[in-house]
């Protein structure tokens, strides 16, 4: 990989990798119920997989010494034998990518948080019938802003926003993300005199 310093606090960065594994362990997608145990164990299978990608890293100096944007991206391509050829894992996403901006001005700052992740999908947690779930593919943003008080104790209020675009995804089968969620709040610090 290579960085660049971008003016006193900025960075971009790139870089490349690559992952080859002969008869790794994965999960078969198959179970065995083990009657005198009591329980279902999953199985696993030895393949061989791969997955090669770039990922790109922009981390902007501080704007009119206000904001400073930050962007991310990293794009993958990933293998594994199945009948003797190697062909796409679609168990991984092919891209995910990121990015915002922070606000600070005096005693006020505002966050934006944006994440991208392309469809993939998973066995792992469906019952056996189902066949593979559809995951990923959704784009969500998050915003956090606060006011801190200065004084004897120091007071922040604050008010965030999780998932402004009110998009239901998953990443993970039986775990979905509920949507848009509100969250309003306080927190006092409290520090000891050093005296």
């Amino acid at each position: 990989g290579a960085v660049k310093q971008l003016g006193s606090s900025g960075k971009l960065t790139i870089a490349a990798y690559a992952v080859f594994q002969k008869n790794a362990i994965a999960l078969s997608g198959t179970t065995y119920d083990d009657i005198a145990a009591g329980m279902i164990r999953e199985l696993y299978i030895n393949r061989d997989q791969r997955q090669a990608g770039v990922e790109m890293e922009v981390k902007s100096p501080k704007l009119m010494d206000l904001v400073e944007p930050f962007f991310s991206v990293s794009v993958m391509k990933s293998e594994l034998r199945s009948d003797g050829t190697m062909v796409r894992n679609k168990e991984s996403p092919v891209v995910i990518a990121s990015g915002g901006f922070m606000f600070d001005k005096k005693s006020i700052d505002l966050n934006v948080f944006c994440k991208y992740v392309s469809p993939f999908e998973n066995v792992r947690f469906a019952p056996k019938t189902a066949g593979p779930q559809p995951l990923g593919g959704f784009f969500v943003v998050d915003m956090n802003a606060g006011y801190n008080f200065e004084g004897r104790i120091p007071l922040r209020l604050y008010f965030r926003i999780r998932n402004l675009t009110n998009k239901i995804y998953s990443t993970v089968v039986g775990y979905p993300d509920f949507g848009r969620m509100f969250y309003l709040g306080m927190r006092l610090s409290f520090t000891k005199n050093p005296s």
